[in-house]
């Protein structure tokens, strides 16, 4: 009967523990509105963060192209002022002008070249003159014939891109006899890969020789 009593008073103190329990429980916990908006608060935080990695993982290789395409730009800055600033010594001081600081405009095709060309002592070389100035777009290549044999080309280029020159050419093919001959300048223009052909153009022009020589 001792036993039972025992257990009866134990297992009341155990009733009323968890009575006491319970109360303070429910009276700590706060209402149940300010419970989700605490936790729907707490979810929200964590998707910022989760948005603030995404868009620093997008930043990153974002900068990095804008540094190389900085550096790309730098270089061809660089590459255009040399060119701008290595103008042929045999252009006029008007064209230097213009090969420093005239835009580029993709309409139009800018080429200098002498149309009057004189053989010298040598008896085949001709001051031609020829530049590509940094404002035309287009690469070239001409080739040079005497009207007389026009599938005869005295003097062919080679690819002559925007900034570079050709002041003196060699002829072969040249006629025995002294004297001045009609030709031609044939101008073809490509692409800036120089690779497809965009554009031919050709100008009328004289060649005088002067000796005869073994051609």
């Amino acid at each position: 009967m001792d036993e039972n009593r025992r257990l009866s008073a134990l297992e009341q103190l155990e009733k009323e523990f968890e009575s006491s329990k319970s109360v303070k429980e429910e009276f700590g916990k706060p209402p149940e509105r300010a419970k989700n908006r605490g936790a729907g608060k707490k979810k929200r935080n964590i998707v910022g963060r989760k948005k603030q990695l995404y868009i620093l993982a997008a930043v990153i290789p974002a900068l990095i192209l804008v540094i190389i395409g900085g550096i790309f730009l730098g270089v061809n800055k660089m590459n255009s002022s040399d060119i701008r600033n290595k103008y042929p010594s045999f252009i006029t001081k008007e064209e230097k002008a213009d090969w420093k600081n005239k835009s580029v405009d993709k309409g139009q095709i800018y080429v200098y070249v002498n149309t009057s060309l004189d053989v010298k002592a040598d008896g085949k070389t001709v001051a031609l003159r020829l530049a590509n100035p940094p404002y035309c777009a287009y690469p070239l290549k001409i080739k040079l014939s005497i009207d007389e044999k026009k599938e005869a080309y005295l003097y062919q280029s080679e690819l002559i891109k925007p900034g570079d020159s050709v002041e003196d050419a060699e002829l072969t093919g040249l006629p025995a006899e002294k004297g001045i001959y009609n030709a031609t300048i044939y101008y073809t223009f490509y692409d800036e890969k120089g690779e497809t052909v965009v554009g031919e153009h050709q100008v009328t022009a004289t060649i005088e020789t002067h000796e005869q020589a073994d051609r």
